[in-house]
């Protein structure tokens, strides 16, 4: 435990546990921030939880809002790094292209939908050549696309 000095403030990880002291006298603000960091892959599945949650919503612009974060995310990754859950993260990246692709048709946004389509095909051409072509995500961005 430690006061800080009057005017200072404190920034930490949000997965580490934290309380204020009760105030005795004068007033307290609270300033809360939230950062996103485009270096961790949980990051980036998080993004995407959420735009589930918006889609199941109706609320197609926030979806979008949060796939392309998660896309920004991934592409920091270096999968390599992943060991032998690194495919398994690529392919799950990698498709959700064609769902950014959907709902931008979906918004009306014609050219983005086109570029995103391109990206999408690029993406599961690449995953043809790199992967067996049997993984489940792989089968079914296929067959639906």
């Amino acid at each position: 435990r430690s006061a800080l000095p009057k005017g200072h403030s404190l920034l930490h990880a949000g997965n580490i546990w934290h309380a204020g002291q009760a105030v005795t006298k004068g007033t307290r603000y609270v300033l809360a921030l939230f950062f996103h960091s485009t270096l961790a892959p949980n990051h980036a599945k998080r993004f995407e939880e959420r735009a589930k949650e918006f889609i199941a919503l109706s609320q197609r612009q926030e979806a979008l809002q949060e796939l392309e974060f998660s896309l920004r995310a991934c592409a920091e990754i270096d999968y390599d790094e992943l060991g032998p859950h690194g495919i398994k993260t690529r392919y799950r990246h990698e498709l959700l292209w064609g769902l950014v692709c959907i709902l931008r048709l979906r918004e009306g946004k014609l050219a983005e939908a086109e570029r995103s389509e391109a990206t999408f095909s690029e993406a599961i051409r690449f995953l043809k050549f790199h992967g067996d072509g049997a993984h489940p995500w792989m089968v079914n961005a296929e067959k639906n696309w």
